[in-house]
């Protein structure tokens, strides 16, 4: 059994080869010619008339041990030809172009519609069908398989044919160039198209105008007589008589099961990251930094915005702007998405999807994702936005404290710059005591020096030779004294 994500992968190698399908066609389209396109169900013979008109051999094959004869190519690997198979298992699995430069055609050989064992499932065939139709006016050939004169299921293989292809406008089917691949009855070719023509009005006003047919071939007789040049000649003759028809995206069948497909992968891709989400704020929004969290409450807020105004977004780019904002938050919240792979590839799958809006109807999902986020994911804005605000009463506080202690810090310092300023003015007012101090002392010890010499000059004969006597200056040594032992006490 296929995983899910292995499916997904599957379904992302489809869309790289359309896209390369598409783009071959449209370097062909660019030497301005005409295409034709063969479509019909799986194993009506497509292929066959495919490599018939592009003019390849073909030869009787019988394989060992067995009686019954197949049709095969007689060169099978040559280029363009497309595969063929013996039975119903459809072989054609992409679109085949082979260009027809006698009648400036491409000419396409497109999968079957009921192949449910190609590498493209029905819905991407259909989607490939609608890119390629409405690139260009296109002449559109239904290969229709029949043992009898009777159409298939009662026609129902060519109504359901025009369901899907063409919606309401069933009138343009009158345009298709119908071969009838294969018919054995004993009514000649024009005959089965006048019946086959009749079967068609009972259910469309216009009969096809434009029917070819291809008889079995059985054996070698029937291939020289069937496949020759004539008659592929006759057959592009009735293709090239038909209509081309425009094809307009509206005109299509609805794609249901794309649609369930991107709805039921984009509902499980956003509940895993809605809970992830959840669980992660509830758990570790407290060891988030402030910048994480207000850059948490942004992407919460983008997201809001986003709900607000889906409606004026296109599906695809509205999920992506959101998977992308959801992914981010992940980022911040520090959780390792695993999702990743299977996000980008289910978004490679959704834009792709996404341009066929007209046939695939996804907007109705943008309701239901917007009420999953209100629900459980913007929910968790208030947390955050509490959370914010208690980191916010928190640096507030905290601020508060800081300025408290640059406050005292400032007071301490001017304390201690005022205790310098004193000690300053002390040691200066004490220098100057000392300065005064010494003056004293020198006074004092003149003062006595003053009265010894008086004392000895009293106690000698004066000097009447020169005729002179010394005046002797009376100190207040009582008073010097006093002032000494006064600033001695301010040192101390």
């Amino acid at each position: 059994m296929i995983q899910e994500n292995d499916q997904y992968q599957i379904y992302e190698k489809m869309i790289d080869r359309i896209s390369e399908l598409l783009i071959t066609f449209d370097k062909q389209l660019s030497q301005n010619l005409t295409v034709a396109m063969l479509v019909g169900y799986t194993a009506n013979g497509k292929s066959t008339l495919f490599n018939f008109l592009s003019g390849f051999e073909f030869q009787i094959k019988q394989e060992e041990n067995k009686k019954s004869k197949f049709l095969a190519l007689k060169y099978p690997n040559q280029k363009y030809a497309s595969d063929m198979a013996n039975g119903v298992k459809s072989v054609t699995k992409e679109p085949h172009y082979y260009y027809n430069k006698n009648n400036n055609c491409l000419l396409i050989d497109f999968p079957g519609f009921n192949d449910t064992e190609g590498a493209m499932s029905q819905s991407f065939i259909s989607i490939l069908f609608n890119r390629l139709v409405i690139k260009t006016p296109i002449r559109i050939i239904n290969v229709i398989k029949t043992t009898d004169g009777i159409l298939p299921n009662r026609a129902t293989e060519i109504q359901s044919f025009i369901a899907r292809c063409f919606g309401q406008k069933t009138s343009d089917f009158s345009s298709v160039t119908l071969v009838l691949n294969q018919y054995m009855d004993d009514l000649n070719d024009k005959d089965l198209i006048v019946d086959v023509k009749y079967q068609l009005s009972e259910f469309q006003e216009t009969a096809n105008e434009n029917i070819a047919v291809i008889r079995k071939i059985k054996d070698d007789r029937d291939l020289e007589m069937i496949f020759n040049q004539a008659n592929r000649k006759q057959i592009w003759k009735v293709i090239e008589k038909s209509n081309p028809i425009k094809f307009k995206p509206t005109q299509f069948q609805k794609q249901a099961e794309l649609a369930n497909l991107i709805h039921n992968k984009c509902n499980s891709i956003m509940q895993n990251l809605v809970s992830e989400i959840c669980w992660h704020i509830d758990n570790f929004l407290n060891n988030l930094n402030q910048q994480s969290i207000e850059a948490l409450y942004e992407k919460f807020y983008i997201i809001e915005l986003l709900i607000k105004k889906q409606l004026h977004l296109n599906a695809f780019s509205w999920h992506l702007e959101l998977l992308d904002q959801m992914q981010e938050i992940a980022a911040i919240l520090g959780w390792k998405n695993n999702q990743k792979i299977e996000i980008d590839i289910f978004l490679k799958i959704f834009k792709f999807v996404s341009q066929e809006e007209d046939i695939i109807q996804i907007k109705d999902f943008l309701k239901i994702n917007s009420q999953l986020l209100q629900n459980n994911l913007i929910i968790q804005k208030q947390t955050i936005m509490n959370r914010m605000l208690a980191i916010e009463k928190k640096q507030l506080q905290d601020q508060k404290e800081r300025q408290k202690i640059q406050n005292e810090n400032l007071l301490r310092q001017q304390q201690i710059d005022q205790s310098k300023k004193d000690l300053e003015s002390l040691n200066y007012r004490r220098t100057q005591l000392l300065n005064e101090q010494t003056q004293i002392k020198d006074c004092l010890f003149q003062d006595k020096y003053n009265k010894q010499c008086f004392n000895y000059s009293a106690s000698q004969p004066t000097n009447q030779a020169f005729g002179q006597n010394y005046p002797v200056t009376k100190l207040s040594t009582t008073s010097l004294q006093q002032q000494l032992d006064r600033q001695s006490c301010i040192l101390i």
